[in-house]
């Protein structure tokens, strides 16, 4: 059993290493191009936006449009906020190769 809970924590001493190298790494890369930014925040928006559209258009409970607009409304949203997302490509090729 001892040597489990050893063998956990090393495990998780390691990943935490390597967490705050990838972490150190996307500050470093922020401060040489303001872009990156935009892309975290754009990506974070884009996941609050489609968990708070499932929940308002989606769940019966707390759906005030009627049925047909509900539905309309979910993939409006969504493809509006795609179609955003898409804009970014050319800069997350270049992020990739870097």
């Amino acid at each position: 059993m001892g040597k489990r809970i050893q063998k956990i924590k090393q495990i998780n001493k390691e990943g935490t290493g390597f967490l705050k190298l990838v972490v150190l790494d996307k500050i470093f890369k922020v401060k040489e191009d303001k872009r990156y930014i935009m892309l975290i925040i754009l990506e974070l928006l884009l996941v609050c936006v489609l968990a708070a559209s499932i929940y308002l258009y989606l769940d019966p409970e707390v759906n005030y449009v009627p049925f047909p607009y509900n539905y309309i409304s979910f993939i409006l949203i969504l493809v509006g906020f795609l179609w955003l997302y898409t804009k970014t490509k050319p800069f997350r090729i270049e992020i990739k190769q870097n």
